[in-house]
């Protein structure tokens, strides 16, 4: 039988409701069934150890959340919705 194919696309998986709901939906399917692929738009987060081997993990960017304003931070955020649009 063929595999169907999913593509799921998530912010991170730092923490929150979704992400939870998210990974703990990809432990419990059959990977005899699907080829899922996990498009993040940051690669951080305290689910990703939860996300089964199996799924093809992809990302934007890598690194933590830049919450903050501070001038060291802007040239960073700025590249990333500049790699983000460009994408």
């Amino acid at each position: 039988m063929k595999k169907k194919k999913i593509l799921v696309r998530i912010g991170s998986l730092r923490h929150g409701g979704a992400e939870k709901v998210l990974a703990t939906f990809l432990k419990k399917l059959p990977d005899d069934k699907y080829e899922i692929d996990l498009l993040l738009n940051l690669y951080s987060g305290k689910y990703l150890s939860e996300i089964p081997d199996w799924i093809n993990v992809i990302y934007l960017n890598k690194g933590e959340m830049i919450t903050t304003n501070r001038l060291q931070d802007i040239p960073v955020k700025v590249f990333r919705v500049m790699y983000q649009f460009v994408l």
